[in-house]
């Protein structure tokens, strides 16, 4: 994925990755499920998807939730060199802003260099956010105070 060029992989291989990307996904939902998912599971997993671009089996919400888990801005640049996953993630943003999760996707469509797609400043939910940072800042109110009680 690196590199920017396409290597072939044999079907063997790729068997195995999507074999063993089916069983780390099976694992992480036994566990505590995939939106509970290490960081570094997450990444792996992600990584493994998108370099052996495995979409069967893997929903757009399980890929969401990799996302969320594992910090995908850090390895971004990787995962935008994976054609399956840069296919998902547009589909992934407009189920978000359907459901009300507008941060999530618009944080996604930054991470994913689809900004300028996804205009923020139109969002009710970001003008809320605004307006709650500004209360806050307002009545010299730590917003991690909030957050650990």
């Amino acid at each position: 994925m690196g590199e920017r060029r396409v290597v072939a992989t044999d079907k063997r291989m790729k068997n195995e990755a999507e074999h063993a990307a089916l069983a780390w996904r099976a694992r992480l939902i036994s566990e505590e499920g995939i939106g509970k998912a290490q960081e570094m599971d997450a990444q792996g997993l992600l990584l493994l998807i998108g370099c052996f671009e495995i979409p069967q089996g893997f929903m757009d919400r399980d890929i969401r939730y990799l996302f969320k888990a594992g910090g995908a801005m850090e390895i971004s640049g990787a995962l935008r060199r994976s054609r399956v996953l840069m296919e998902k993630i547009p589909k992934i943003i407009q189920w978000m802003l359907n459901n009300s999760l507008v941060v999530g996707a618009i944080d996604i469509a930054y991470t994913f260099g689809m900004g300028n797609r996804y205009n923020p400043h139109k969002k009710k939910h970001l003008s809320d956010l605004k307006s709650v940072g500004e209360c806050l800042e307002r009545h010299k109110i730590d917003p991690s105070k909030l957050l650990l009680g």
